[in-house]
């Protein structure tokens, strides 16, 4: 790595690693505060970090010094893919460059990156701030089953899509590589279709998971800032139950929120928004749906 590193690039790379140490040690010297604030953002905007449970897997195996490796390993890979080969023509290779440029310029939705840069920042700042990440339950429990219960759930609709449209080419007696085309094409059309509705599942999954973080970073936040208040079994207790219904409370909210968005179809509570506008005056049911919409968006501070 020396090697590639001019004298100016190496001391600007020892100044960022003693800038990055120094603000680690402050993090661990303040984590009761820093786990009360993401835990807090994390209960009421959830969905602003929705690919923070995306980076759960390596911060379950790994730690900040795995991360720096891979860090370090990609940047030598990305020098590596960056350096003009010898035998290849200088204004050649700025061409390709700016043509690679325009193309990723092109692709890769910025908005979208960003949202993936700042939930691993959130991930990796809240996680390793504990020496077992894969002790909260959110990310060594409730995230691993959900993207399993996903998996799952699509393998079976693979399959019985795929059995499904070979059904009839049986009974006609097709050939082998007929049927196996046939499936491979059942299978892709059943994910095509079920897209949107895995998105909204990953979406889902992405805001019941933060709000779990949360509400277990706001409990051990409590417990390290108040260790004597919160010494009995009793006022633990109390104080859990605060964090999970704070939690709960926080989830019904972001839930609530998108689907008052207009034209939106995100989740589960659009379907109550079109039965409040329903016309059911011979029971009221209509009404009596946006009368419970209001209480509880009132609840809710919405």
């Amino acid at each position: 790595r020396g090697s590639r590193l001019g004298p100016r690039s190496r001391l600007a790379a020892c100044e960022i690693l003693v800038v990055m140490e120094s603000w680690s040690r402050g993090l661990q010297e303040h984590r009761p505060i820093v786990w009360g604030g993401i835990g807090s953002v994390l209960c009421l905007a959830g969905a602003r970090f929705r690919y923070a449970s995306l980076f759960f897997p390596v911060l379950r195996l790994g730690d900040a010094g795995d991360a720096d490796r891979l860090l370090d390993h990609a940047s030598a890979a990305f020098a590596d893919l960056c350096a003009r080969p010898s035998d290849l023509h200088p204004a050649l290779w700025r061409a390709a460059q700016a043509l690679a440029l325009e193309v990723a310029m092109r692709t890769i939705n910025l908005p979208v990156l960003l949202e993936i840069i700042c939930g691993g920042a959130v991930a990796c700042v809240a996680l390793w701030l504990d020496e077992a990440p894969s002790s909260f339950v959110a990310v060594g429990g409730l995230y691993p089953q959900l993207r399993a219960a996903r998996g799952r759930a699509t393998s079976m609709l693979r399959q019985y899509a795929g059995a499904l449209v070979v059904a009839p080419l049986a009974w006609t007696k097709a050939t082998l590589k007929t049927r196996q085309v046939a499936q491979l094409l059942g299978e892709q059309l059943s994910l095509s279709a079920g897209a949107w509705l895995f998105v909204q599942c990953d979406w889902a999954i992405a805001v019941l998971v933060n709000g779990a973080l949360g509400a277990e970073l706001l409990q051990r936040a409590g417990r390290e800032l108040w260790p004597r208040a919160l010494g009995s079994k009793a006022a633990c207790k109390l104080w859990d139950s605060l964090c999970i219904s704070f939690g709960l409370w926080g989830l019904a909210r972001q839930l609530r929120s998108a689907a008052k968005q207009p034209g939106a179809r995100r989740n589960w509570p659009h379907l109550l928004q079109k039965v409040s506008n329903a016309d059911l005056s011979r029971w009221d049911l209509g009404g009596l749906c946006r009368r419970s919409l209001e209480t509880l968006d009132s609840f809710l501070v919405l």
